[in-house]
Parts: structure tokens; C-alpha cells; sequence
């Protein structure tokens, strides 16, 4: 399903990538599916919105339900496991937040309700 719902919004992605470049939105390179023995794999290829590496993943949700895990043992640490501030100044904050609500709308006009 995800393959079909892409497929039909990257029309709609080129023109807002272009008018929106500051987005923070991935970028596809592309999508594919190779099929053997009868099982499809189905692959989707997209940039990284970092400029660097990142020291830490999170996989934010916006909720607190069953979002720890025991960083320890690596991998991707959840909502509960950010415990940091983020302070930006006024004008850069204003930048961002405008960016998310742009980003955000455009998804809003394409159907798009969950984007991870």
C-alpha cells in the first residue's frame, strides 16, 4: 500500500520540494521491488535529513505509551529516552516551526496522516 501511495504523491512532492526548499521532509531516490522465488521485497531509498551523522536515533511518536527502552543495549531510543531541552533563538525557532506547519499542510493535502 505505501508503494502505491507514494507513487501517486511524488508528482505533488517534486513541485513542493521545489518551492520548498528548506523542507524537512525526505527526499526519495527511488523505489523498487525485486521479486524472487514468488516473495516481493518491496525497497524505498531516501535521504537523511542530518547534515552529520547522528550520535543518537530516536523514534519520536508524540506519546508516552510503551516509549522506553534501555539505551545500553543501542539501537533506536524512544519518546521516554528524550530527555533533553532544545533552546533556539527566536528567529531560527520561528524558521522551524514554519517549516514543520508547511510540511505538515502539505502532507495534510496529499492524504498522508502518519509520515515515519
Amino acid at each position: 500500500h505505501e508503494f502505491e501511495v507514494l507513487n501517486s504523491m511524488l508528482p505533488h512532492m517534486m513541485l513542493y520540494f521545489e518551492q520548498n526548499q528548506d523542507s524537512l521532509l525526505s527526499r526519495f531516490f527511488g523505489a523498487y521491488a525485486l521479486t524472487v522465488g514468488g516473495q516481493t521485497l518491496r525497497i524505498i531509498c531516501m535521504s537523511n535529513v542530518l547534515k552529520r551523522p547522528a550520535e543518537r536515533i530516536y523514534d519520536l511518536k508524540g506519546t508516552t505509551e510503551d516509549r522506553w527502552v534501555d539505551p545500553k543495549k543501542g539501537g533506536v531510543l524512544k519518546d521516554k529516552n528524550f530527555t533533553y531541552t532544545m533552546l533556539f533563538d527566536f528567529d531560527l525557532r520561528k524558521d522551524i516551526l514554519q517549516v514543520i506547519c508547511d510540511d505538515s499542510d502539505f502532507l495534510d493535502s496529499v492524504g498522508v496522516m502518519d509520515y515515519s
